[in-house]
């Protein structure tokens, strides 16, 4: 059997364990944004996982207060959203369990998955040369929901077979 190498060992604990120390996507500050909606792709994310109950009691009770129903999403508020309940930077901790295990083989840049969040939307607004150009509509906003939603189940489906 051949020896392991410093690499294997590497490879080993990221894929078990610091995986889930990388962010799963950022908003960048305002002083460094190229556009003011640089970002609004993981605030998507994240607020998809809040109608989905995927994320911890905790982060649920501060975007509840956040949120209201009846209230028009638009790129500036789902931004919002998210640098005022966990800040500029999604990270896997907020997750319960099971979503968690989603979010970080799909959405991470660690490419954990055959699939992933921002190739996916790149072939689905092809067109686009930033994600801060998605367009700012709910048809926009359900597309992207909707992709998350078919990635979501066949994650798990995959994950059972």
């Amino acid at each position: 059997m051949p020896e392991k190498n410093p690499l294997d060992d590497l490879m080993e604990k990221f894929s078990s364990e610091l995986k889930y120390k990388v962010p799963l996507g950022l908003i960048t500050n305002k002083e460094e944004r190229h556009s003011p909606f640089d970002g609004v792709e993981i605030a998507l994310v994240y607020y998809w996982s809040y109608k989905h109950a995927l994320l911890q009691e905790n982060i649920v009770t501060v975007l509840d207060k956040l949120i209201s129903s009846n209230t028009k999403l638009t790129h500036k508020r789902l931004i919002g959203y998210m640098v005022d309940s966990v800040g500029e930077v999604l990270e896997s901790h907020i997750y319960k369990t099971s979503p968690k295990e989603f979010v970080v083989d799909y959405v991470a840049f660690t490419f954990q998955w055959q699939y992933n969040f921002y190739e996916d939307l790149e072939k689905l607004y092809p067109h686009m040369r930033s994600f801060g150009e998605l367009p700012q509509t709910q048809e926009a906003y359900d597309a992207v929901f909707s992709l998350l939603d078919k990635r979501y189940a066949m994650y798990f489906d995959t994950q059972n077979n």
